[in-house]
């Protein structure tokens, strides 16, 4: 799919940048500025505001759905102590606060496609800092109809890639069912 742009929203420098390849998993360290952990946490909303207790908002819903607690739109005490916890496990300031600057949302867990940002450069809020695609590997080979009868429910596929590398799956039709 098409590469999701990853917007920087601190001001510093790039102390730790991802690796092109990398995997980052919802609630991980994306990058650091001024060895400032920045969280990539999963969600269409970016962030445009500091988050807070008695919050309201679908960004508000989309960071509760990261801590884990129920599908509620409004920051409250429990958002507040979920979120402490992380920032403790994250090496973060422990406020039960996000600021804008500490976090970047994406719609779900990455592999970094490419680094735009340079290591000790500046970063500056709105500039992107990395692009990067969803972490599933997902390969489509089309069958004749001919051919189709020949691969069943959780048949093993192995692919080989540039470099002999290969990669192993199981097969699934074109809506992501198995087949």
């Amino acid at each position: 799919g098409s590469p999701f742009a990853a917007i920087n929203h601190a001001r510093g420098t790039y102390t730790e940048l991802p690796e092109a390849g990398a995997k980052v998993d919802c609630g991980g360290v994306l990058y650091r500025v001024d060895d400032e952990p920045v969280l990539l946490l999963c969600g269409t909303v970016p962030a445009y505001r500091d988050l807070r207790s008695g919050d309201v908002g679908r960004d508000v819903r989309q960071l509760n759905r990261n801590l884990h607690n129920p599908d509620d739109d409004e920051f409250t005490w429990t958002t507040e102590e979920a979120l402490q916890q992380l920032q403790r496990d994250r090496g973060l300031d422990v406020t039960g606060e996000l600021d804008a600057d500490d976090a970047v949302f994406l719609p779900e867990s990455v592999r970094i496609a490419k680094v735009t940002g340079e290591l000790g450069g500046p970063a500056r809020p709105g500039a992107e800092v990395a692009q990067a695609t969803s972490d599933t590997l997902e390969v489509q080979v089309y069958l004749d109809a001919s051919q189709q009868g020949q691969v069943r429910k959780d048949d093993r596929a192995q692919i080989t890639l540039p470099g002999n590398t290969s990669v192993k799956g199981t097969a699934r039709d074109h809506t992501g069912r198995d087949v």
